[in-house]
């Protein structure tokens, strides 16, 4: 899915100014920050569900299908308070949409069917919902290292939408996580920051 959306998964450390369409997802919404319970019970459904459609070829379920790489895993941060959130700030006030791209082909009735297919199994799959989301005009930038490092990356952007004279809802933020946090160091973790704008 990164080679179909290249653009918008470039791993740039400049800023950079895109605007983005339509495009389908699988997502699960919840509370709290990464290292809680339904954030973390969140991500194996997700991928339970990507990949369920990756191989569905094998059981020939759709008539129209091409093969593709699941992508990465993205979310979208907001504030209970609709205040802008600092990496060091209490988690517990954040919300999270989780979510994976999927392919321009995938639609609710592809979905759906996947639904009814392995819900017997993995009961909390309801969980997921089918959207397509357009985000438009964006800013987004490329942070290495940890998490909860991201300030001085954050400050770049905010200086450049100041001097560029944009505006973006600072409670509101997109990431996408380009690195395995199970596998690599906290030091090399690769996540591109995104702001919508206008």
């Amino acid at each position: 899915m990164k080679k179909t959306y290249i653009d918008f998964y470039r791993k740039s450390k400049k800023i950079n100014y895109l605007t983005l369409p339509e495009m389908n997802y699988i997502t699960i919404e919840g509370k709290g920050g990464p290292a809680g319970k339904e954030f973390l019970e969140a991500i194996p459904l997700l991928y339970k569900m990507a990949y369920t459609l990756r191989m569905s070829y094998k059981q020939q379920l759709f008539t129209e299908f091409e093969k593709f790489v699941v992508g990465p895993l993205e979310g979208i941060w907001t504030t209970e308070d609709n205040k802008e959130f600092n990496p060091g700030d209490n988690k517990s006030i954040l919300n999270f949409k989780l979510m994976i791209v999927q392919p321009k082909w995938f639609t609710k009735e592809m979905f759906d069917l996947l639904m009814n297919k392995i819900r017997k199994d993995f009961p909390d799959i309801k969980k997921l919902n089918y959207e397509v989301i357009e985000e438009g005009k964006c800013v987004q930038i490329l942070h290495i290292g940890k998490y909860e490092n991201q300030n001085e990356t954050l400050k770049r952007v905010h200086k450049d939408l100041i001097e560029k004279e944009y505006q973006y809802i600072p409670s509101s933020h997109h990431e996408i996580y380009l690195s395995d946090a199970r596998k690599v160091s906290p030091e090399r973790l690769n996540t591109i920051i995104r702001y919508q704008i206008k």
